[in-house]
């Protein structure tokens, strides 16, 4: 298939999730041997992560330079098919129109669940765009929900036929994240041998660093060398490093800021356990580290939301009450003392990605939703 992918909102200078989603997509359709021209909104470091053959564009500017610059691009393309993740299909729809090709949208998220956990405020209601959004969604050919809740709202908030939804959830890359013994990759990561606790990602309101914070005094009284391994930034930084100072957790915590994705797999290869400290939210989560801790051979250690219930499921971890300390610091202690029983659970999570997650069994089901609308 020749696909025309609008990931309009990427940066690629940035390597954050989305980044990471809709650049790992890109090359694991085009592994499968699709034709893919990937349009970004700016262009950076992680290019490099994609083959040097696929083509890659910027557009950026008003909705109108965008669909100018995608118009131009069109006769090289000769696209079949369009893939926009964005969840306004505006851009998608023009450009659906513009080229004759069907349009599949990637909707990854709820807005007003993004803007009420970031500390901003929730949209108030404007009628007449969510009106003219609720049209254009209900246009789309096809939609790609990466959970079923983000489906079900579509549906009961903007009127979408349920017969045009696909859940395909998150992914990880099997090859670059791999299990690997602890010793060698903290060398590589240069960190000490101590237990520890890895968190991997953007630190957010949507995350409770508090309840994670006032864990660690109980555990370190069994184990007294813990280590929590931060990696990443984000808006939430600044309080979760005075609160650790002031819960006096000195060499406790460890912020190894922004990283290149490169490091990443060492440094949870480096780390006996993942974290996942989310709050509750209206929607189910399928967060990339997740992924990524299994595809390492580590277990997670994760809040009781919707979408983590699989962990407890098949064994991949342990979920604890969301906001409940004890519970956490309890269920840390009994993983981290115990080597048979991590490993075990490290195991399965591997075997879980490597037949479930894998990006190339998320693009197989992505592009089996591209073949819809192409052939009907």
């Amino acid at each position: 298939m020749r696909i025309l992918f609008l990931a309009l909102d990427i940066d690629l200078v940035h390597q954050r999730g989305d980044t990471i989603h809709a650049v790992e997509l890109a090359r694991a359709l085009d592994l499968m041997g699709h034709d893919v021209t990937l349009v970004v909104g700016a262009n950076g470091s992680a290019r490099k992560l994609l083959p040097p053959h696929v083509d890659v564009h910027v557009a950026r500017g008003s909705n109108w330079r965008v669909v100018r610059a995608i118009r131009e691009l069109a006769p090289k393309v000769r696209a079949e098919v369009v893939y926009e993740r964005r969840f306004s299909p505006k851009i998608g729809t023009a450009v659906r129109a513009l080229v004759g090709a069907p349009l599949v949208l990637e909707v990854n998220g709820i807005l007003r669940e993004e803007l009420s956990h970031g500390g901003g405020s929730v949209l108030k209601p404007r009628l007449v765009k969510d009106r003219i959004r609720a049209e254009l969604l209900r246009r789309v050919d096809r939609i790609v929900a990466v959970t079923s809740s983000i489906g079900e709202d579509l549906v009961q908030t903007y009127g979408v036929d349920p017969s045009r939804i696909r859940v395909v959830g998150n992914g990880v890359d099997t090859e670059r994240f791999v299990p690997r013994d602890k010793e060698s990759a903290c060398r590589e990561a240069g960190l000490p041998q101590r237990p520890r606790i890895v968190f991997v990602g953007n630190i957010a309101g949507w995350r409770d660093f508090g309840v994670v914070l006032q864990s660690l005094p109980p555990i370190r009284k069994s184990i007294s060398d813990v280590e929590l391994l931060v990696v990443g930034a984000g808006p939430d930084e600044h309080r979760v490093r005075s609160q650790a100072r002031e819960l006096g957790l000195g060499t406790a915590v460890r912020f190894a800021g922004l990283v290149p994705y490169e490091r990443v797999p060492s440094l949870i290869a480096a780390s006996d356990l993942g974290l996942l400290p989310e709050k509750p939210r209206e929607v189910e989560i399928s967060p990339l580290k997740l992924f990524e801790y299994f595809a390492c051979a580590r277990p997670v250690l994760a809040s009781r939301v919707r979408g983590l219930e699989f962990v407890d499921h098949y064994g991949l971890g342990k979920l604890y009450e969301a906001g409940n300390s004890g519970e956490l610091a309890a269920l840390a202690q009994d993983i981290l003392l115990d080597s048979t029983c991590r490993a075990e659970m490290g195991n399965r999570a591997r075997s879980f990605v490597e037949h479930e997650r894998s990006w190339s069994a998320v693009a197989a089901r992505v592009a089996g939703v591209l073949g819809e609308v192409i052939h009907g």
